[in-house]
């Protein structure tokens, strides 16, 4: 298979998905293909803020809360004083005592 073939986990959306469409799928509680919108836009560089706010969000419902937690710090590294910094830094904080819960440690 050339590289630039490779089937991608992204629903089928008749044009490129938008930060729109992740969070309708995430709001329908399909959260696997949010997420999957959320990836494609991360790997298409068009995360900005926002995309990593929704995409830990859908992260953390997955019970990916390690995840959540990098997409969460990058948002307070990028923009900690916009209106998702302090949001995405208790998000963080809850996302990191849910995991030490699931995990048995701490």
């Amino acid at each position: 298979c050339e590289a630039g073939l490779q089937a991608t986990s992204e629903p089928a959306i008749s044009a490129p998905a938008t930060i729109a469409d992740g969070r309708a799928l995430l709001d329908a509680g399909r959260v696997v293909d949010s997420l999957a919108v959320f990836d494609g836009l991360v790997r298409r560089k068009d995360a900005d803020v926002a995309v990593l706010f929704h995409r830990g969000v859908a992260l953390a419902k997955l019970r990916r809360y390690r995840d959540a937690i990098q997409d969460w710090h990058a948002i307070e590294r990028t923009d900690p004083a916009g209106p998702l910094g302090a949001v995405s830094r208790r998000l963080a904080a809850s996302a990191r005592r849910l995991a030490d819960l699931f995990t048995g440690s701490g």
